[in-house]
């Protein structure tokens, strides 16, 4: 059963989740500039980033409690995890961008932004949900 401090924690994992993705998307900043601007599958009016924003955040949480409750309680796991979530963005711009926007999107950057961003983010995860346990007396 969910507590309200459960509930806390699933959002502050959710917030930094969005954070550790986020940071690298911003480095595809403005409409013009969106790598699925001339994607056939992608019509909708919104920047992309939106999507792939979202789909990370819903990865992070997910991982992050599923390494929870399989009882791996590693910090460098949990780092490794934020990684990941990091870079999602640019491993979905990688496989989705149209070959003619490819040279448009900084992936260097974005990979240069994840790799210590998310093991930040994956660090702090992991000690906020050792000390949820710690508190709960588990």
């Amino acid at each position: 059963m969910l507590t309200f401090s459960s509930y806390v924690i699933l959002r502050a994992t959710a917030i930094l989740s969005a954070l550790a993705a986020l940071i690298p998307a911003l480095y595809v900043k403005g409409r013009e500039f969106d790598p699925l601007r001339d994607a056939v599958w992608w019509t909708a009016g919104y920047h992309s980033a939106v999507l792939v924003v979202s789909s990370a955040t819903a990865l992070g949480v997910l991982l992050y409690f599923l390494l929870a409750n399989r009882g791996l309680w590693k910090w460098w796991i949990f780092a490794l995890a934020g990684v990941a979530v990091a870079l999602s963005p640019a491993i979905f711009y990688a496989f989705a961008t149209p070959a003619v926007d490819k040279p448009t999107v900084p992936f260097d950057l974005m990979v240069a932004t994840g790799i210590p961003w998310g093991a930040i983010c994956g660090s702090i995860v992991f000690a906020l949900l050792k000390s949820h346990l710690r508190s709960k007396g588990a």
